[in-house]
This record gives structure tokens, sequence and C-alpha cells, in this order.
């Protein structure tokens, strides 16, 4: 029969066995490198689909890890700046409260005042140092910062024109800011340089001072120049009078800003020359604001109409009712408005980013705030007389409050970082245990199809042995 016939130019049993062995003995191989290497994908043609998700899940898992890293990270800077804020409070702005409410005491002399002004000059000193060296890896964090490798960023740069009502009813009030123009500057002048000048809202010149940084010039000049002689002003032409001189003292890159003071609203001018100094506020940048001093009208309270009507030209406006009022309308009022209105906080600010997760602006900000004590208004107390220490404890009284929020802020952030880091860290063992069930080699089921492999291996050896012998049945024919 056909299936009993002998073949001996092909032995086609011997090389389907030696197939067969090839097969198994990879299979085996295979299976041994992936017993070894504990992992069930050790290449891609292994499982490609697989290979590609475990590889993203392993991404993921080493993005989570760094990022609770971060969190961590930024919790120890949250802890820092709420600590060092914490020492400003209390014991400075604490101990610094009591010694205002000692200097009220009438019985006290002048050399006992002198030295308690030395003491409070001395706490705000502190609270600047604290401000000044609280750093988190060399970083500054409550002051103004230093970028590695770069200087200081440039400060900027503020021209300053008050425009003074100097007609019959305003001379107390213009005694008053007078007073507050070197809290004023001192308040402007950590964001950058500062120059003052002065002009007439109702006389032409000389009733002008030109722009500088001395204000003690400019301080005396309003003394003999800006005193209260009647008249009627004229903001609209006196602003454009100013804008179109070349010898005023205006520097090409700073910020240029107009302060109104007056009792009263227009008296005089045309719509055209409002018209006119709209278009050129506008054109040159130049930001305005009103400091409306007790704002009267014929004897009657100057009404918001015709403060819409007459200066809603400008960008801000304070408007004082008492002599306290007017005091700290200056500074911090104006003061504050002109700096949260320009860049000259950012110029020293920078917030700042903890990277919260693996995947791209999944993060979390962290604000910084400027906390000396400039900023906090505490810098330049007096206490000599019983109306400047109640000043200056509505001053403590603020800085203390601003701390608090400050310290509450922080507070909340570094609650919301620790979930952040619990998330995270929940996140990456989740993924952990996932990648596993797609990555890991099950042994016990590795070792059962290993010994499966090597049985058939052994039995293709075995029939390779068989196959021989046959050969050399055949071999015996020819003898």
């Amino acid at each position: 029969m056909e299936g009993t016939g002998m073949k001996i130019q092909h032995h086609v049993a011997a090389l389907n066995n030696y197939r067969q062995q090839g097969m198994h003995g990879q299979v085996v191989s295979n299976t041994l490198e992936k017993l070894s290497s504990g992992q069930r994908i050790v290449r891609a043609a292994d499982d490609a689909s697989g290979m590609a998700i475990s590889e993203k899940m392993r991404a993921q898992i080493r993005g989570l890890n760094q990022a609770a890293r971060n969190l961590q990270d930024g919790l120890s800077l949250v802890a820092t700046m709420e600590s060092a804020i914490g020492e400003m409070q209390n014991p400075n702005l604490v101990r610094m409260r009591e010694l205002v409410i000692q200097a009220a005491n009438a019985p006290l002399t002048s050399e006992e005042h002198a030295v308690i002004q030395r003491e409070i000059q001395q706490l705000a000193e502190e609270v600047d140092r604290l401000a000044r060296d609280t750093e988190f890896n060399t970083m500054p964090v409550l002051g103004p910062s230093r970028i590695e490798g770069e200087e200081m960023r440039e400060m900027g740069a503020f021209d300053i024109v008050f425009f003074i009502d100097d007609s019959s009813s305003m001379g107390e009030s213009i005694t008053l800011v007078k007073d507050g123009l070197g809290a004023f500057m001192s308040n402007i002048e950590q964001y950058g340089t500062v120059q003052v000048g002065t002009q007439s809202l109702v006389h032409d010149r000389p009733n002008s001072h030109p722009l500088t940084s001395q204000y003690e010039d400019v301080k005396r000049y309003m003394e003999l120049h800006h005193q209260a002689k009647g008249g009627m002003i004229a903001p609209y032409e006196q602003m454009l009078h100013v804008i179109e001189r070349d010898d005023f003292g205006f520097r090409p890159y700073s910020e240029k800003i107009f302060i109104l003071l007056t009792d009263t609203h227009r008296e005089d001018g045309s719509e055209e020359a409002k018209q006119e100094l709209e278009s050129k506020l506008k054109e040159l940048g130049i930001q305005t604001y009103l400091f409306g001093v007790q704002f009267r009208n014929n004897g009657n309270t100057y009404p918001d109409t015709h403060y819409e009507r007459d200066f809603n030209f400008v960008d801000g406006f304070v408007r004082p009712q008492t002599k306290e009022e007017i005091a700290e309308g200056i500074s911090p009022g104006i003061a504050d408005l002109i700096i949260s209105s320009t860049d000259g906080v950012e110029k020293f600010q920078k917030d700042l980013m903890i990277q919260a997760g693996a995947n791209s602006f999944q993060q979390i900000e962290i604000q910084t705030f400027d906390l000396r004590a400039a900023t906090l208004h505490i810098k330049d107390l007096e206490v000599d007389t019983y109306e400047r220490a109640m000043q200056s404890l509505r001053r403590i009284d603020q800085a203390s409050k601003q701390l608090t929020e400050y310290r509450t802020y922080y507070g909340v952030l570094h609650n919301r970082m620790e979930h952040a880091l619990n998330q995270v860290t929940s996140g990456s063992e989740y993924l952990t245990r996932t990648l596993s069930t797609i990555q890991d080699q099950d042994l016990a089921k590795g070792m059962s199809h290993l010994t499966k492999q090597q049985i058939m291996l052994q039995a293709s050896q075995a029939v390779g042995v068989q196959l021989s012998e046959r050969v050399q049945s055949v071999l015996q024919l020819l003898k």
C-alpha cells in the first residue's frame, strides 16, 4: 500500500519532527525568559496592544509619584510661609499695638514717647527682616524675589503730578495732603523710583513745580505757592497744559499718573477741552485719579451724577470726608490705587506653581505676597500725639487683618494640597495594580506552561531517536 512504502530521498517525518522540536524549544526559551524577568510582556511581539497600554500607565505612575513629591515640597513651602507670617503677627504686631495704646496715654513725657517710638521702629524692622529673609530653597517667598541666575527684576518708575485746587475752600485739605506726601512716596518707592510735581487747577504758572524725587522741595513749594487764594478751577485746560509742556521732567519709560485734588466739580472749561484731554490721556497711557476732598457744590454734597459727568475719564477716586480720612486717603488710599492699577506689584510678585499631577496644566497656584513693613503700612508709625497714635493703631489693626487673611489663605491651601497628595498617592496605587494585571507574569500559570512545553520537547526528541533507528533499518537492506 501507498502508506507503507519507504522513501529514501526525503525523510519527511524527520523534517516534521525537527520543526516541532524547534517550535517547542522556542516556546520553552520564551517562557523561561518571562519567568526569569517576572513580566508577561518582554517585547512588543508578546502583546502589542498590552505593551502600548502598559507603557502609558507606567508613565502615568511615575508622573504621579513625582507629583506626590512635588506636593510634599509644596506643603513644606506653605508651612514655611504661614509660620513666618505668624511670627510677624504675634509677637511683633501684637507688641506694636500694645505700645501704641501705651503711647496714647496722656501722662507720658516726650522722652517716654521717644523710647516707645524706637521700639516700634525696631519691631517694624523685624517685620521687614522676616519678609526679606524668609526663604525656601534659597528663594525669598514673602518679599521681592530674585530669579536664580538673574538680577533683580527692574523696578518701576512713577512720574506723579498733583493737580491742586488752591481755591479758597481748600486751605486745610492742602496742608493735610502736604503732610502725607512723605508716606505717599514711601509707599510707592518700594515698587520703583518716584518723581512728584504739582500744578494749580486755578492759577497759571508759576503755580507749578516740575517733577522731582525730592519731596521735601515739593512740600515747601506747596506751602509757599499752593495756598487757598480763591478762583475757579479749570481742570481740563491745566491738565492739557502739563501734557504739552516739554520741561516738566517726564521720563520716557515711566508710569505717568495725574492726581486731581479738589473739593468741587468742574467750574470752568469747555467740553471741547474735555474731549481733547480724554484723547490725550488715552493716547499717552496716563492714569488719572480723583482725590475728592469733602466733595461739595455750593454747600451741598457733591452727587455722583456730577462726578460721572465731569470726571468720567478718571481711573479711580477717593472721597474722604474727615481730616483722618484725608490723611489715610493720600496714603495708603491713592497710593494703593496706583500700585494695584499698574504692574508695580507684579514686578516683585511671582506666583508659584506646584505641578500636582502627571499631565500638563494639572497644577496648584500658590500666591505670594510682599509683606514688608512698607507694604503693610506700618513702616513709619508715629505716636508722639494722641491723633497720630490713633492713626497708627488703625494701621496696625489693618495690617493684622491682612496677615490673618494671608494665614487663612495658606492654611486652606495646605489642606487642599494634603487632599491632592492623598489623591495622587491613591491614583498611583490603583494604576500600579492595573498595570500588574497587564504586565506581570503569572508564575503558576507560566510554570505549568513551561512543564507542558518541556514534555512536548522531550517527546519530540524521543521520536527523533525512533526515526533515526528507522533509517538504520533501511540501511540494513543495502548490506
